[in-house]
């Protein structure tokens, strides 16, 4: 996964122990929807015990 610097977009997709990519095999998100994503998990808890990865 590479994550960038860049704008929250309020965009991402969830996946379980294989990495979430696009058509061209690329994984990315931005920090900040990377945060997003992880205060979304905290709050929810859709993967408690388990390895979760996001992307868009």
């Amino acid at each position: 996964m590479r994550r960038t610097p860049g704008e929250r977009t309020g965009k991402y997709r969830l996946g379980g122990e294989q990495p979430v990519v696009d058509d061209k095999g690329e994984s990315r998100i931005s920090s900040a929807d990377l945060a997003v994503a992880i205060l979304d998990e905290a709050e929810q808890g859709k993967h408690i015990r388990k390895r979760f990865t996001a992307a868009y």
